[in-house]
């Protein structure tokens, strides 16, 4: 039996991009809805726990408990990997339930609400670009063109890598300047400092804080710092940066965020400019008899 390996790849990647965007439509509008009935109710943090991945980093739990119409409920709240809100057993937290199903609850960060929607979208739409593009080639001798078009491609992929890069370089620049253009100084106390391992790469420093914004406690986890880190004591007093906005945003210092977006501009420029660079002399490239390719830039 023959298979045309250039259709049946196509049909795969497309297929997979339009199951994700099927997935992110899902999660996109039941989001939505969930947000237009949800009923905002004060709980009681039972206790957090934390699951590690076999593949990759974990995930901490949290346990609320909270009354809806008179009936108690014990739920425990969707995983969160990363920078999360760590919250002290015994605490009182908002959460949002819906009213249908009053063990649908979800914590109120953008995240919880939106984080999955946003990792479909991101992933599926490359994969319904690629196996568009697969399966519109397979009408013009498919690989054929495609390597007689590889430095086209290749120049492609350097300049949209390049592109999404500098993309969020940019987002993470302008959110960090409005952060601190609003941010206040708040004294917190350091509840406990851990390390999560990763069996990808280093591991993550955590720090825990306790604070207080307009009379009103939050105890938020801080964002994982892996290489070069201050270590804080227990019960140790450290200035933060709070967003009055949401308080449960904070930051230790003004340079993990210009950090972060100096390291993606400085990896999106050289990207961008030779990807720009084998477009603009795409017509130039030849392929040699031993199957590699030169350039004449006269």
């Amino acid at each position: 039996m023959k298979v045309n390996i250039p259709v049946t790849l196509g049909t795969i990647f497309l297929f997979t991009g339009l199951a994700l965007l099927t997935g992110w439509l899902y999660s996109f509008f039941s989001t939505r809805e969930f947000l237009q009935n949800a009923i905002v109710v004060e709980s009681r943090v039972v206790e957090t726990y934390y699951e590690s991945g076999i593949h990759g980093p974990g995930s901490l739990y949290t346990v609320f408990f909270y009354v809806v119409d008179g009936k108690e409920y014990i739920t425990t709240g969707r995983g969160c990997s990363g920078s999360c809100v760590r919250y002290k057993d015994d605490s009182i937290v908002e959460i949002l339930v819906s009213p249908k199903d009053p063990q649908d609850i979800r914590e109120d960060t953008f995240s919880d609400l939106w984080g999955g929607s946003i990792i479909l979208i991101i992933v599926g739409l490359p994969f319904c670009f690629v196996g568009s593009l697969i399966l519109r080639l397979r009408y013009r001798n498919s690989f054929a063109v495609l390597k007689a078009n590889i430095p086209a491609t290749v120049g492609t992929i350097f300049l949209l890598a390049g592109l999404a890069t500098l993309t969020g370089g940019l987002y993470s620049f302008f959110s960090t300047r409005e952060f601190l253009q609003n941010a206040i100084v708040v004294e917190s106390r350091v509840v406990e400092t851990y390390y999560e391992s990763s069996n990808k790469g280093p591991g993550s420093l955590y720090t825990v804080f306790s604070y207080v914004v307009d009379g009103k406690e939050y105890i938020t986890t801080g964002r994982g710092c892996s290489g070069s880190c201050s270590q804080y004591y227990d019960d140790s007093i450290v200035e933060i940066l709070v967003s009055p906005k949401d308080p449960q945003d904070i930051r230790e210092d003004t340079s993990s965020g210009w950090f972060v977006s100096i390291i993606l501009i400085i990896v999106g420029l050289p990207f961008c400019f030779f990807g720009s660079l084998i477009l603009r002399y795409r017509n130039s490239f030849k392929e040699n008899d031993d199957g590699s390719f030169s350039a004449d830039l006269d």
